[in-house]
């Protein structure tokens, strides 16, 4: 059988297939499959619906089908950094090598040299393919006073010059390669993150950088995250997500960090540690799932965020994988983006726990009043939100956001639907 024939085809006969991404998944991101156009967490995702509504189309079939394309774009990536394999002396890994701290040095190197040119408190925008320069380039920015907003490294040419005309032609470092523009000067020691557009216009939001730190260290300890810890990359690096919870929490703790230039699964992982944490998105979940390997590798922590996850997805991890600690987490962009974190023991449908430490919730109900309780939209208050939020998202202080939730009396949040 002819998969991919079979897969085009359901996409232009079936008017009603219902494939559930989450919000931070829709739009292209991490990289471009050419025969869908499809990044890799969509696939993910669209792999657990063809599975379910379309049984014909066997695992082995659509595992092959998901896999390939991505081996294709790996092995035609440029080895742009060199690796050497037995050293011991780093806590980063990259794509199964272990990085050691002279490497990393010449790398932080060659990466000041790359932002000459920038002044501080500049803007520009940050691209990489790598996910060790993409993080260590966002990393000698900070240290330097420079404003980095990292993107997709898979976006359109086009797009990314649409981006820079929008932001009065800034700077941009696009796989290493510095291509100078306006010199515009924002917010001292603060970084930039790009929203997803899925709920509105795509827009800029800046973190103050001790802050974000701080709200690393507290989102950490909410899912049992410390200097012990393997930690290993599975959602992009660029998103507000990825800059917070891999890349300046690695900074405060120094855990293990392991990088993966295209995250496919576990199968391809050597590890034998017992203290290995995966933060996921939904649809991965169900993908992890699906491979078989959840239960062979011993995971400590699960923790998942980005859209709704089922309670019978849930109940699955936890029956594959009766030691592992489960965590549902809520979050949005200009909060910082965490926001709140709950261990799961068989709540309801929708439990993303509760607030974390310092920020505050409420909701407001169709007649616009605002109680502490309830359903309602959620309203939020966060000493770590974006130092340029407008009045037009705000009430009293909190961040309205677009989604319909429940607060019961012990202050646990449940998610029900985004309007």
């Amino acid at each position: 059988m002819d998969h991919l024939s079979v897969i085009k085809s359901i996409f232009r006969d079936v008017e009603d297939i219902e494939i559930e991404i989450s919000v931070d998944e829709i739009s292209a991101e991490t990289h471009l499959r050419d025969d869908l156009e499809l990044d890799s967490l969509s696939v993910m995702a669209l792999f657990s619906e063809l599975e379910s509504k379309y049984p014909f189309l066997n695992e082995d079939c659509l595992l092959n089908w998901y896999t390939i394309q991505d081996i294709i774009n790996s092995l035609k990536a440029e080895e742009v950094i060199s690796t050497e394999k037995n050293i011991v002396d780093s806590n980063i890994i990259f794509d199964n090598k272990k990085f050691s701290d002279q490497k990393i040095k010449e790398l932080k190197k060659e990466i000041q040299q790359n932002l000459k040119g920038l002044r501080q408190n500049e803007l520009f925008l940050l691209a990489d393919k790598n996910p060790l320069r993409l993080m260590f380039s966002f990393i000698v920015a900070l240290e330097n006073n420079l404003v980095p907003v990292m993107i997709s490294d898979s976006l359109p040419e086009f797009q990314i010059n649409s981006l820079r005309s929008k932001l009065d032609q800034c700077g941009l470092l696009l796989n290493g390669k510095l291509e100078t523009g306006n010199h515009i000067s924002v917010h001292e020691r603060t970084y930039g993150c790009l929203t997803s557009g899925t709920t509105s216009q795509p827009k800029i939001f800046y973190f103050d950088i001790l802050k974000a730190k701080e709200l690393a260290r507290i989102h950490s300890k909410s899912i049992q995250l410390n200097n012990e810890s393997l930690l290993i990359q599975c959602l992009p690096l660029y998103h507000s997500f990825g800059a917070l919870c891999y890349i300046l929490s690695w900074l405060e703790l120094g855990f293990k960090l392991h990088l993966k230039s295209n995250f496919m699964g576990l199968k391809q992982l050597e590890h034998s540690s017992e203290n290995i944490t995966l933060n996921t998105s939904p649809s991965q979940l169900r993908f992890l799932i699906k491979e078989g390997q959840l239960e062979k590798m011993k995971i400590k922590t699960v923790s998942i965020g980005g859209g709704f996850v089922a309670k019978e997805t849930l109940n699955q991890l936890k029956d594959l994988s009766p030691t592992t600690d489960i965590y549902t987490t809520y979050g949005l962009t200009e909060a910082g983006p965490r926001v709140s974190t709950g261990k799961y023991k068989s709540q309801d449908s929708g439990f993303i726990g509760h607030v974390l430490e310092g920020i505050s919730s409420s909701v407001m109900l169709e007649d616009q009043t605002v109680k502490d309780q309830g359903t309602g939209t959620l309203l939020v208050k966060s000493p770590y939100q974006a130092l340029n939020l407008t009045s037009d998202k705000m009430n009293d202080g909190y961040i309205i956001t677009n989604d319909i939730v429940s607060i019961n009396q012990e202050g646990e949040i449940f998610f029900h639907s985004r309007t």
